[in-house]
């Protein structure tokens, strides 16, 4: 495979000597990654009444959860320079992780004659499914260069809902698709070319998702905003093709 652009083709010779032995070979690849994750959700909540209503906890929450993943994907490895150690690889992948983030406030009604003198709001915050992408960049290593270190970044979605409820009721539900920022490092081991078992540690940041509910009855203002970040530990196994 040729290289555009004569620079990087020089830096890259520059550093990585000509590989002994084939390694990590262009082509396609598919696989299956396990692991867990580590969430942290800052989310602000608000509910504006002209009933004038004041509410017992602060509006700005953090909640943590940690649940297990699985994701499917395939991509496309390649040499950017022939006969080095660099490789690159675009990837799509699926992944399912049930996550979800919960609060709960009190809101209370100024004038004490009010029916009802306070309720209980809950908000539920589900996002189960992550579609996106990512590029690896790495090295290919080893006695009998058979490790490749790399790192990514990427991009995702995410179909977010959005529940409020008081008590069992279930006054809101919202949907909105959420847009992820990703990075990570990883390592992969080639098993006589025809498997790659590997480990990644992976971040994936969420950009804010604003959600708000009006109520023209009541002239109710609901407001929920939520930024979600997630650590994740994975085993990934692949096979090229």
């Amino acid at each position: 495979m040729k290289i555009a652009h004569p620079l990087f083709a020089t830096f890259a010779l520059l550093l990585a000597p000509a590989l002994t032995q084939a390694a990590f070979e262009a082509g396609w690849y598919a696989g299956a990654s396990l692991g867990y994750s580590h969430t942290t959700a800052k989310t602000e909540e608000d509910f504006k009444s002209e009933k004038e209503l004041t509410r017992s906890s602060s509006p700005n929450k953090s909640t943590t959860t940690n649940a297990p993943q699985g994701s499917l994907f395939i991509g496309y490895l390649f040499e950017p320079v022939q006969n080095t150690p660099w490789r690159i690889a675009p990837e799509i992948f699926f992944q399912y992780s049930p996550n979800k983030n919960e609060e709960i406030f009190v809101i209370h009604a100024k004038d004490p004659l009010s029916t009802p003198p306070s309720s209980t709001i809950h908000d539920k915050l589900t996002y189960n499914y992550t579609f996106g992408g990512k590029v690896r960049v790495g090295y290919v290593c080893g006695e009998a260069s058979d490790l490749l270190p790399y790192a990514f970044i990427g991009a995702a979605f995410s179909p977010m809902e959005w529940k409020r409820y008081d008590t069992s009721e279930i006054q809101i539900i919202q949907k909105k698709t959420a847009t992820a920022l990703l990075a990570g490092i990883g390592v992969e081991k080639e098993l006589k070319s025809t498997h790659r078992l590997g480990l990644e540690l992976g971040y994936t940041h969420y950009l804010t998702t604003s959600f708000q509910a009006t109520d023209d009855t009541e002239g109710d203002i609901n407001i929920y905003k939520a930024q979600p970040s997630i650590w994740s530990l994975s085993l990934r196994y692949s096979i090229p093709f």
